[in-house]
């Protein structure tokens, strides 16, 4: 069996060092319990910009907070190639772990310079890079903090635990985004969100159902205690912002693991026989014999634009 771990615990926001070390720690007490592979939620490192939802003036102009707030979003991106991205393939390296993280990126020249990406990175347990995926659509006010990003990470990973792939959020309302990856021959999906909610739930049984896998979504769990020092008194320190709900499906899209919102740390989890997909696909095989090739097609432009 698969061992997975989900985080639900946030990162340091913004503090790319101390995240950094918070992640060794949680990769060290995951595989010492045997994980295979451990999940970190969207744009885990080094925060998901949740204040978004609840700043009054995110989109005032020349507003000298929210320029400070996107100052510390942008700066604190991962850079890869960077000592940091280094730094963090020697974590993963050390722990022998599969690993799915959620970041905000940047580059430093050419296009995309001057933005931040809403990354997924999928690393092996030898720290090597196996895909980099950048979120198609940001979702709404994240518009102000991230940038489009491809479809070149639309893909799924051959590993020991069967192929891997993961898409953030809102993209699994993209059906197009769906059937790519359903075609990549996913057995685990990761989906990546800044909470699991009801609507999200449901999209977590939709695609396990549709695409006959085993689906695990991952929340966290954020308090307005976790936010950087400048948003002191917008609300109180004891407000939960993010509430988690990681939950797990299988391929029949019922729960293995029902949303689970009293986690704050790690969640450990023993994924069943890859031969249940197997089985399920029996009834329905959205790229096999329950497409029609013969009458639809799709095609998916994966060029890196940067």
């Amino acid at each position: 069996m698969t061992k997975v771990a989900i985080v639900q615990k946030p990162p340091v926001y913004y503090d790319m060092e101390a995240s950094l070390a918070r992640m060794e720690e949680l990769l060290t007490r995951a595989s010492s319990c045997g994980s295979d592979i451990v999940a970190f939620g969207e744009s885990w490192l080094c925060g998901y910009p949740c204040w978004i939802d609840h700043y009054p003036d995110l989109n005032r102009w020349d507003d000298p907070r929210m320029k400070t707030l996107w100052t510390l979003h942008h700066d604190s991106a991962l850079v890869l190639g960077s000592d940091h991205a280094s730094r963090l393939s020697e974590i993963i390296k050390a722990h022998g772990i599969y690993v799915i993280l959620g970041c905000n990126e940047r580059v430093l020249s050419g296009p995309g310079h001057g933005g931040v990406y809403n990354s997924l990175l999928t690393y092996g347990p030898d720290g090597a890079l196996l895909n980099h995926h950048r979120k198609l659509v940001p979702t709404y006010t994240e518009k102000l903090l991230h940038q489009q990003g491809d479809a070149h990470g639309l893909k799924a990973c051959p590993t020991p635990h069967g192929r891997i792939g993961a898409m953030i959020c809102w993209e699994h309302w993209m059906p197009l985004a769906r059937q790519t990856m359903h075609d990549a021959a996913e057995d685990i999906h990761f989906a990546v969100w800044p909470m699991v909610v009801k609507r999200h739930e449901l999209a977590t049984q939709h695609y396990a159902h549709e695409g006959r896998c085993y689906v695990i979504s991952v929340g966290q769990c954020v308090a307005a205690s976790d936010m950087p020092d400048i948003l002191a008194g917008v609300f109180p320190d004891d407000h939960a912002l993010l509430t988690g709900g990681s939950c797990v499906a299988g391929p029949d899209g019922e729960w293995l693991l029902p949303p689970d919102q009293t986690h704050q740390d790690l969640i450990h989890l023993e994924l069943p026989s890859l031969d249940r997909l197997t089985e399920e696909r029996m009834t329905l095989a959205v790229s096999g014999h329950y497409q029609r090739p013969d009458i639809f097609s799709l095609r998916t432009v994966q060029t890196r634009h940067s």
